[in-house]
């Protein structure tokens, strides 16, 4: 399953938009994996995610550029579907969780 976050604009910030957001997506084949004050999360496969917002999920992060040298940030360029616009502010990749050792 591909991870992602909605930052939510103020509207989507209620009880009503965040029904539509999470209606709009599970009738979609995503599910949602957490929430906040400003943000939701969610899982999808690479069919549902490349439908809700016409590209892959591995060219989202391909064409993510990264920030420092173990890359804990993104800036992707994956759009806000139509429908959500209003709702919706930003989609970020979420990314993968990676171990740091340091040896001494």
């Amino acid at each position: 399953m591909l991870k992602f976050a909605l930052t939510l604009s103020a509207k989507g910030r209620n009880q009503a938009g965040r029904q539509e957001i999470v209606s709009y997506l599970e009738k979609r084949g995503i599910k949602q994996t957490g929430g906040g004050l400003a943000t939701m999360s969610f899982a999808a496969s690479d069919e549902a995610f490349a439908t809700v917002f016409r590209t892959s999920f591995q060219q989202a992060v391909r064409s993510a550029d990264t920030i420092g040298a173990s890359a804990p940030v993104q800036k992707n360029e994956i759009p806000v579907p139509g429908d959500l616009m209003g709702l919706v502010d930003d989609v970020s990749v979420t990314p993968e969780m990676q171990s740091i050792r340091k040896s001494f």
